[in-house]
């Protein structure tokens, strides 16, 4: 399975809570504020994301999509480099793999990434949770735990790129913008880091 979930599993369910929300509270804020409390960054700007093989082909335009999302944002020298799909290397820098969450003690949320809470990380595991059923088609729908796998993925290579769920940052979060960008989860169709996302990762690399 590629997994080493053992001693992530506590970290796992800080940064699965917000997952499992609907929409936040208001509150007011400056026009920018990311929130990356509780997340590290990348050690190194250029990573390359390996995808297991239990991650379904029909989803590569997706995946590719949303990690490579992160790059090119104005002020940030982070890169994704080319993905490699049905990947069996050891130890990857970002690791894609598609699992039954329950199974193996995670929280039950559509995806998880293990290990971006170390300050400055070399490794990454986004677990999908094969718990739910995923399309590509953008459908995004709590009750019948139906997820897009670009929503999903984009949110979670956030995490693994330094941001953090707006909450975490206590009072006078989520801001409008917030609440509009990818790191809320609202369980909204969401392809593309709005500029507090940007800002965010403008911010770490």
């Amino acid at each position: 399975m590629g997994l080493h979930i053992g001693r992530r599993v506590s970290a796992a369910a800080a940064l699965a809570v917000g997952l499992v929300v609907t929409p936040g509270v208001s509150g007011a804020g400056p026009a920018q504020a990311f929130c990356t409390n509780g997340i590290g960054r990348w050690l190194h700007d250029d990573i390359t994301a390996h995808i297991r093989s239990s991650v379904p082909s029909t989803w590569d335009a997706a995946v590719t999509e949303a990690i490579t999302g992160w790059n090119a944002i104005p002020g940030s020298t982070l890169h994704y480099l080319p993905l490699q799909f049905n990947s069996v290397v050891t130890k990857p820098e970002l690791e894609v793999d598609l699992v039954s969450t329950r199974s193996v003690g995670l929280p039950d949320v559509p995806g998880i990434a293990l290990g971006s809470e170390i300050r400055n990380h070399e490794t990454v595991t986004v677990v999908l949770s094969s718990d739910f059923s995923w399309n590509t088609a953008g459908i995004m729908d709590q009750a019948t735990r139906r997820t897009d796998v670009w929503t999903i993925l984009m949110h979670e290579a956030g995490h693994a790129s330094g941001l953090a769920h707006p909450a975490e940052c206590g009072p006078g979060h989520p801001t409008q913008l917030e609440r509009e960008g990818v790191m809320f989860v609202d369980w909204t169709t969401k392809h593309h880091p709005n500029s507090d996302d940007q800002a965010g990762i403008a911010s770490r690399y």
